[in-house]
């Protein structure tokens, strides 16, 4: 190869180095904002002409039926705006997002009340004794009482027998959105023996099925499965929408704080407590609110995340880059 040769071909060397420095500067940068997904975040909870609801991409949904049991359904998913990000990420010929990805459901059922004797001293469970029980179904419970205001939707359950039984559950609808639902369920009930205590048996869906089964069993964590009762919080996080239900370590029995021992019993969540003349305790189903902003996050990074690869300085570099490095090639080639 003759010098002039190698003299043309110090330009194109050149290019080659400040586009490599250019390139390498440009994805340190992009990955020093990636460290924090917050960063730029262009959809706060709360829009400065006034509340817009809790997120800008999802839906979250709650319900209350009463009929084989009390259940309440919490149910998230893309609304209109979400739907048509995602849809612009499938457009794009990327099949890593659907619209299934951000949905998820959580249901809990309140299936009956149970006395029992606690046997091993540790909340119900198959080993304890059934003294007496009262099944929380149509055959039992009196309509759904609705009451609205300004900062609350009430929902009330009561038995057919005064006194017996009564569930309050509680919207915030402040937030425009019930991510959280809260309910109280006062208890007045008839034991038969006066060394027993009381068990709220819970059955928990998820969209895949039975909580215990899906979250635990199927993946061996029954260590995990003890922790998380201890710690009175029981989440699906196999899922990218992460739906839980939690509730107090406490209770009230007779005005007094009482101990709320939290067991597996069967696939259900049993909850019991000492017996008293009126119980009242709380638990809750929701969406924790930063999961609700990450998500936000995410399903706004779908859509771009393509045309921002191409587009964005790092991409043009990239290209020139590539494009240069061929023509070098070629010119070798040629001489």
């Amino acid at each position: 190869m003759k010098l002039t040769n190698h003299i043309k071909l110090i330009p194109i060397v050149v290019f080659l180095l400040v586009s490599m420095t250019l390139s390498m500067a440009t994805y340190a940068h992009t990955g020093a904002d990636r460290t924090d997904p917050r960063t730029n975040h262009s959809h706060p909870r709360y829009e400065r002409s006034g509340f817009q609801g809790a997120s800008s991409f999802l839906d979250v949904t709650g319900s209350l039926e009463v009929d084989t049991a009390i259940t309440l359904t919490l149910e998230i998913g893309p609304n209109e705006a979400g739907q048509a990000k995602i849809q612009e990420k499938l457009d794009q010929g990327n099949s890593n997002f659907t619209i299934d990805d951000f949905t998820n459901t959580i249901s809990v059922s309140l299936l009956s009340l149970v006395e029992f004797e606690d046997v091993d001293g540790n909340g119900f469970t198959e080993n304890d004794t059934i003294v007496s029980d009262l099944i929380l179904d149509t055959t039992t419970l009196e309509e759904v009482i609705f009451e609205e205001n300004v900062n609350q939707t009430i929902y009330i359950v009561n038995s057919q027998e005064d006194g017996l039984f009564s569930m309050i559950i509680i919207v915030n609808t402040t937030d425009n959105i019930p991510h959280d639902w809260k309910w109280s369920v006062e208890i007045e009930y008839n034991f038969v023996q006066t060394d027993t205590k009381l068990a709220m048996i819970h059955d928990i869906n998820i969209l895949r099925g039975n909580f215990f089964q899906e979250r635990y069993d199927r993946r061996g964590e029954h260590l995990q499965e003890h922790k998380d009762l201890q710690e009175r919080r029981l989440q699906d996080d196999l899922s990218r929408v992460p739906l839980f239900m939690r509730w107090d370590p406490e209770a009230i029995v007779d005005g007094e704080i009482a101990e709320i021992e939290a067991s597996r019993y069967n696939d259900y969540l049993a909850l019991s407590i000492i017996q008293g003349d009126f119980i009242d305790y709380d638990p809750s189903i929701g969406i924790d609110s930063s999961s609700l902003d990450n998500l936000d996050q995410e399903i706004d990074r779908v859509a771009r995340k393509f045309a921002d690869q191409i587009f964005s300085t790092r991409g043009i570099l990239i290209v020139l880059l590539v494009s240069s490095f061929v023509l070098v090639v070629a010119k070798f080639k040629r001489n």
